[in-house]
């Protein structure tokens, strides 16, 4: 069973009422129409001698016409000739910034290749520094070690005493002392020097990788920069396309102009013609007066019937919104349900979450949570969404704020709703039923905008796929296909919220 929303039926009234209201006008509009039509009719039939100075009226204003058509033709043949090759111009000046964008990504591929090299070479270098330096250090320790021995035969040596207490020639054991305390001195040396050239390999290594993530964020950015010159070349190629095909109807245009020359000509002779219809049409004006009659007093009975039905559909109306009103209630352990001028959220937590978190602050600060307060609603469906998608994928990211780059290639902050999955979701509160279909689509727009910067943002890893959350689904018929056509041809998915 579907859920009953007493707003969407109060809507539903109200566009009814907007229905009378331009039936009402119609209705006055044709009355008075025909009013207009049947004292015409009569003054016409009345005036019957008149009629052909009348004609010749009309006809001499119908040629006036067709000459100042032919003006604006030739007018609208010149614009045409200047926007087809205005259109060609910009067509050559986005095939250059194609190519230019295309030298630069090859620029900057060129520049990642060789910086890849480098990392690779300096990658190297820190290996064969590091061997060097195990090797020097193992040298050390050799070094040390006969050091260690050579001064003990030495103290043994100067220590002996033979049986007459005369000592030995230690002169080869001093020897040997110094020798080891070389060799122990050249090994220092030696660990020292692997040492800095490790460090200066790392130092290295890490200018190189530098260099690496610079070169392919310019590679990322040159390669937006060349599909956008492609689009402009597409778009410019169109132009010329629309430019021709004008072109080609201003011609039609100058055509039809001699044609409506003719028709004048034409107009001229049926003229005479005109006179002999009078008598004819003053039979026809009786039987449509005796028509109006009767039409005008069933508009009169309708109208009538209209202000009833509307007092009726005030009350209704009024009833539907009073049995509406918001009632929000903030449990200990979270939100059970929310509701504000027609939405309502349903939510189940165990614990605290951002949508109580934040209802629980209102009350705090002003004794009840008001969720009409402007903005209030989205950032309560924000949390709460946010809350949901929370409990389902602990590893989500909500609010997470990444670099965004601009359309003029400066590097700005964006807040991603939530990560989730491998997917980039967009929470949008908006009523789409109140846009014009212009307003719309530049709404929508927008959102996809948005939602592709956080995309290609460089802090996130590949290009992961995009979805936007419409809390609302749209009521005007069409729409909501329109939207999920927008979007399915920008890769972008669309969830819907309520019905």
């Amino acid at each position: 069973m579907g859920e009953v929303n007493p707003r969407l039926l109060a809507v539903i009234l109200e566009d009814l009422q907007q229905e009378l209201t331009r039936w009402a006008t119609v209705a006055s509009d044709a009355i008075a129409t025909a009013t207009y039509t049947q004292r015409h009719a009569e003054e016409r039939v009345d005036q019957a001698h008149r009629h052909a100075a009348i004609v010749n009226d009309k006809v001499v204003n119908d040629r006036d016409a067709v000459e100042n058509l032919r003006g604006q033709a030739e007018v609208l043949f010149s614009k045409c000739v200047e926007a087809k090759q205005l259109s060609h111009k910009t067509l050559a000046e986005a095939t250059i910034a194609l190519q230019k964008a295309q030298q630069t990504l090859s620029l900057w591929q060129t520049e990642l290749e060789y910086a890849l090299a480098w990392l690779a070479r300096a990658e190297e270098r820190v290996r064969r520094a590091e061997i060097e330096l195990a090797a020097a250090e193992a040298e050390l320790r050799r070094a040390e070690s006969e050091l260690s021995r050579a001064e003990s035969a030495y103290r043994n040596c100067v220590n002996y005493r033979d049986d007459k207490g005369r000592r030995k020639d230690c002169s080869s054991e001093a020897s040997r002392v110094r020798r080891a305390q070389e060799a122990v001195y050249d090994a220092a040396l030696r660990v020292k020097a692997a040492q800095l050239e490790l460090a200066a390999a790392k130092a290295e290594r890490e200018r190189a990788r530098a260099r690496v993530k610079c070169c392919q964020t310019a590679v990322g950015i040159a390669t937006k920069a060349v599909e956008f010159a492609q689009e402009a070349k597409e778009r410019a190629t169109m132009a010329v396309n629309a430019s021709e095909r004008s072109l080609e109807t201003a011609q039609a245009a100058q055509r039809f102009v001699n044609q409506a020359a003719q028709k004048v000509t034409e107009e001229e002779e049926e003229a005479d013609q005109m006179l002999k219809d009078v008598q004819l049409a003053a039979n026809f004006t009786s039987e449509g007066q005796h028509h109006f009659r009767n039409a005008e007093r069933s508009e009169e009975s309708a109208q009538r019937l209209r202000i009833i039905t509307r007092t009726e559909l005030d009350n209704r109306i009024g009833m539907l919104y009073e049995l509406n009103r918001p009632d929000l209630g903030v449990g200990s352990k979270g939100v059970s349900g929310v509701s504000s001028a027609g939405h309502t959220l349903v939510l189940s937590s165990d614990g605290s979450s951002r949508a109580s978190d934040m209802l629980n602050k209102m009350i705090e600060n002003r004794g009840k949570a008001d969720l009409n307060l402007p903005g209030a609603w989205g950032r309560f469906t924000h949390n709460a969404i946010q809350d949901y998608i929370l409990d389902h994928d602990p590893d989500a990211e909500v609010e997470k704020t990444v670099a965004v780059i601009k359309e003029d290639g400066s590097i700005g902050k964006g807040r991603i709703d939530a990560f989730t999955q491998g997917v980039i979701l967009d929470v949008k509160t908006h009523n789409l039923d109140r846009f014009s279909v212009n307003e719309l689509t530049k709404k929508l727009n927008a959102f996809a905008t948005q939602i592709e910067g956080y995309q290609w943002s460089p802090d996130i890893k590949g290009k992961p796929d995009t979805a936007i959350f419409f809390e609302f689904r749209p009521q005007k018929q069409g729409r909501q296909e329109f939207v999920e056509a927008f979007y399915r041809t920008r890769g972008i998915g669309v969830i819907w919220g309520s019905e």
